[in-house]
């Protein structure tokens, strides 16, 4: 956070008098101390001192006690507010930050109910509380999404394997019509994520080599590349799949300028080629010319070019 985002002592001081709060300079500075200044800690312990009868002071002192806790007064603070939340306020929590991505509230109504068991009218309600209480954010679009800071104390708690993997399948399905409606670049990685997270190798190895330009145009080709060397390993793909898995690994090498690497995975996309059909000769030869133009063979990329289909990447999409 840069410093200019951060509240001075004027502004904390003004927070707690809001509240009804003690705003007297010591107390002030030691609440600015213990959050930095940072507007979601201020305002979570602004939210915390009414409990205290708002004595600032004595707030202060139990946070940089820290009591049985450990971690910094930052982490205390956000730990106390998760602490506070109900069970049904927890689930919810934990299902947004499974989803990975901002929705906007009717979608996330609909992608909670079913799940969660719960009426859509219980999901606004609770959605509009932990934004109220800054755990949740209202991002670009009207779209809502976790805090990040508070994004580490929920992940993994309170969702059982069912109810977690109805919410990614509900996820998923709502991450590709954004994509495939709104060209949503924003939601593609976390569509690959969701996938990996489901362990549905093989759609996300389509779907990475189907969407491979899109992901160097978001910059995100390592974070992808390492879900996609598991798929390739992962026994629920077929000869086909891990085929086109390895295409896309060699398509990421060669942007890395690893030619090493492409060449490694080229040689596996040649000994599953010969039993796959003819549209795996595209691909192979345009690696070969690549991974040639990159050593300086000459001879090789003009020979191969001669051979080599116009588009050898044009595959329809599977998203």
């Amino acid at each position: 956070m840069c410093s200019s985002d951060l509240w001075d002592s004027d502004t904390v001081a003004r927070k707690l008098a809001e509240a009804g709060a003690n705003a007297a300079p010591r107390s002030v500075e030691d609440l600015r101390r213990l959050t930095r200044g940072a507007p979601l800690f201020v305002l979570r312990a602004v939210a915390e001192i009414g409990e205290f009868g708002g004595d600032t002071s004595a707030y202060c002192s139990l946070i940089a006690d820290g009591g049985s806790t450990h971690g910094t007064a930052q982490e205390r603070i956000l730990e106390r507010t998760v602490a506070g939340l109900q069970a049904d306020e927890l689930r919810v929590a934990a299902a947004l930050v499974a989803v990975d991505l901002g929705f906007e509230l009717v979608d996330l109504e609909t992608l909670l109910e079913g799940p969660l068991d719960m009426a859509t009218a219980d999901i606004r309600r609770i959605i509009r509380r932990l934004v109220e209480s800054q755990v949740a954010i209202e991002t670009v679009k009207d779209h809502i999404a976790i805090h990040d800071a508070f994004r580490p104390l929920f992940r993994g708690r309170a969702l059982g394997k069912q109810q977690l993997g109805a919410v990614l399948v509900g996820a998923s399905n709502m991450l590709r019509k954004r994509i495939v409606d709104k060209q949503d670049l924003e939601a593609l990685v976390p569509l690959i994520r969701t996938l990996a997270a489901l362990g549905e190798m093989s759609q996300l190895a389509d779907t990475a080599n189907a969407m491979s330009e899109w992901i160097r145009e978001v910059g995100a080709r390592s974070e992808v590349k390492s879900y996609v060397k598991l798929a390739v390993d992962d026994d629920s793909l077929n000869a086909n799949e891990r085929f086109w898995a390895l295409d896309t690994l060699a398509f990421f090498d060669l942007e890395d300028e690893d030619a090493n690497a492409a060449a490694n995975h080229l040689f596996k996309m040649e000994s599953l080629a010969s039993g796959l059909g003819p549209e795996c000769h595209g691909p192979i030869l345009h690696k070969r010319m690549l991974i040639a133009a990159d050593r300086g063979d000459i001879k090789t990329v003009r020979s191969v070019a001669e051979s080599a289909p116009a588009n050898p990447r044009d595959r329809k999409s599977v998203v």
